[in-house]
């Protein structure tokens, strides 16, 4: 969990350095499949890896957070067996 000095940091601004769209399955977290923290990385989950307005307006308010330093946009894919 995020300290409060954290919290207090990222309150008024976000500079995450990486875009990260992933499946909506609960199972796999890509703040802990990256050991990332609050503000570090921008998760947008989909269902059905298909990404709508709704998705890309996400995506168009992150590069409104901050348009500095987007390091990658990384598309996750969970394969039910």
């Amino acid at each position: 969990m995020a300290s409060i000095k954290r919290r207090t940091e990222i309150a008024n601004a976000q500079h995450p350095l990486a875009v990260i769209i992933a499946c909506s399955d609960s199972r796999v977290s890509p703040e802990l499949l990256f050991d990332k923290g609050l503000g570090e990385i921008f998760v947008v989950r989909v269902a059905g890896n298909i990404v709508g307005p709704l998705d890309l307006a996400l995506l168009n308010m992150r590069s409104n957070i901050s348009a500095q330093n987007l390091l990658l946009c990384l598309v996750m894919n969970v394969v039910a067996q």
